[in-house]
């Protein structure tokens, strides 16, 4: 009776690796730069064809590699990284495992030319679906050059789960800039059928490589901050509050250079944002955590994505109180929300200031005792406690609110213009009082109403009606400006 147990052929082994580490052509583009990193490359240039499917062309100015470690490289678990079970605990460099290749070509029609410096000639590799169909002699710069055709040719079911060649080319941009951040000394160039995308030049820092990722004008703008001790090394450059944006994919968080996907690390770093951070809106800029090599295993994931911690809950803590400290010593958390130059020298507002607040309150709820009156009755029966002490303790609550947050007294009244917009605004007749609380709210006070207006929003969209009916009406004004304005603008606002 035959075995129902057998060996898989090389090729099918190949193919299933590649399934785990082959996800897509980003996936590809990252194998093959991080092994000319490996390789000492001081400059690397990426081209893709349609998202990366049709040709994926990385080339690097490296060490290169003989003939013989060649045709090595491309077989399965052949590596020059290590060579015993200690080393993987002692990992120094992006790739170590030795399946990069072989899963490439397996699932791909591949072309690889290599020369180390002093060699006369180099030597090129053809392989298609994993098979070695051609090798010989042939000319070439030192370093290394591979092309990566029909990715997926011989898996086409691979290809339904790929997104749009514009998202995979994004997708190929995220990649290479993460490598290049923690990289500033390698120049690296992407192009996209023909379309330059990524241009960056060597750099003296990581911070020079922010600039050159983020843009001179963002990066100028972020906070930075470091703490190092006991085999670990935390670097922040991240942007202020203000300067968000809607999605995540700009927050980079690299532990030894590697970019790696860690939602507890996430999490902590946006509780450090705190409450200054707009719910659905995500900083930009990059974690730097530099560790000892024993303390973090980078073996639990195929695709190096993710890793593990001997201690988590160490970095977790550290890194949360580094990015709180950054923004808060860069003065970049909006506390006191601008209203800072009226308060004393020790931070409080003046004693006469805080007089003068908490009676400009009692005047105006002064002039509403008698709606007050009215409510007593079910606020005693929800609250089960006397009406009297319920409102005496709001209208306190709401002195010592204006007195902390007021950067001007209260005005008793609003300008004409004012009182007369808000009252067609809100569309309301009869007799209104009107008063502005700490020059930010208008408050319309009607025998049953209460209304109160955010006067810079307020303003915010008056502006945006006259705009749309001046886009109606085909009126809208236009000036030169006087200097130009240098826009910069990111890789991802090209495609």
């Amino acid at each position: 009776m035959a075995p129902k147990i057998r060996l898989l052929p090389d090729v099918l082994i190949n193919k299933i690796a590649a399934g785990e580490v082959i996800e897509r052509p980003a996936s590809v583009v990252k194998e093959l730069v991080e092994n000319a990193l490996d390789a000492g490359a001081t400059a690397v240039t990426v081209k893709i064809s349609e998202g990366g499917l049709a040709l994926i062309e990385v080339t690097d100015n490296g060490s290169g590699m003989t003939p013989d470690d060649l045709k090595l490289a491309i077989c399965r678990h052949a590596t020059s990284k290590i060579e015993k079970p200690e080393d993987l605990f002692n990992i120094h460099s992006f790739g170590f495992r030795g399946e990069a290749l072989p899963s490439i070509t397996s699932v791909s029609q591949c072309t690889i030319k290599s020369r180390i410096r002093g060699a006369a000639s180099g030597y090129l590799l053809e392989i298609s679906g994993g098979g070695l169909t051609e090798e010989s002699e042939t000319g070439c710069d030192h370093g290394t050059f591979i092309s990566v055709r029909n990715l997926f040719f011989n898996t086409p079911a691979r290809r339904k789960f790929l997104r749009s060649p514009s998202s995979e080319v994004r997708r190929v941009v995220e990649v290479v800039e993460s490598l290049a951040v923690s990289n500033p000394q390698t120049e690296f160039v992407v192009d996209s059928d023909n379309q330059r995308l990524l241009d960056l030049s060597s750099a003296s820092d990581k911070m020079e490589r922010a600039k050159q990722l983020f843009g001179i004008s963002l990066a100028d703008k972020f906070v930075r901050g470091e703490r190092s001790g006991d085999g670990l090394r935390l670097e922040v450059y991240l942007s202020k509050p203000e300067i968000c944006r809607r999605n995540r994919s700009r927050v980079m968080i690299l532990v030894n250079n590697r970019r790696i996907e860690s939602r507890a690390l996430f999490a902590s770093l946006i509780s450090a944002y705190g409450e200054f951070l707009t719910h659905g809106m995500y900083p930009q800029g990059v974690v730097f955590i530099t560790i000892e090599p024993s303390l973090v295993d980078v073996n639990v994931h195929p695709a190096k994505a993710e890793v593990r911690f001997a201690d988590e809950r160490i970095i977790f803590h550290t890194l949360y109180h580094l990015v709180r400290e950054s923004l808060l010593g860069g003065s970049a958390l909006p506390g006191a929300f601008g209203l800072g130059q009226s308060r004393g020298s020790n931070g409080t507002i003046p004693s006469d200031r805080q007089a003068t607040t908490r009676q400009s309150v009692r005047d105006f709820f002064g002039q509403s005792t008698s709606t007050a009156v009215q409510s007593e009755e079910s606020l005693a029966t929800i609250f089960g406690k006397p009406a009297a002490d319920i409102t005496d303790h709001t209208h306190s609550r709401l002195e010592e609110a204006v007195v902390r947050g007021a950067s001007a007294p209260m005005e008793a009244t609003v300008s004409p213009s004012t009182a007369q917009v808000t009252r067609k605004a809100l569309g309301i007749s009869g007799e209104v009082r009107f008063q502005q609380l700490a020059l930010m709210y208008v408050v319309a006070l009607t025998a049953d109403s209460v209304f109160i207006i955010d006067q810079h929003a307020a303003h915010e969209r008056i502006l945006y009606e006259t705009a749309m009916k001046s886009l109606a009406a085909r009126t809208i004004t236009s000036q030169q400006l006087l200097f130009p304005v240098a826009i910069h603008l990111e890789p991802d606002d090209f495609y």
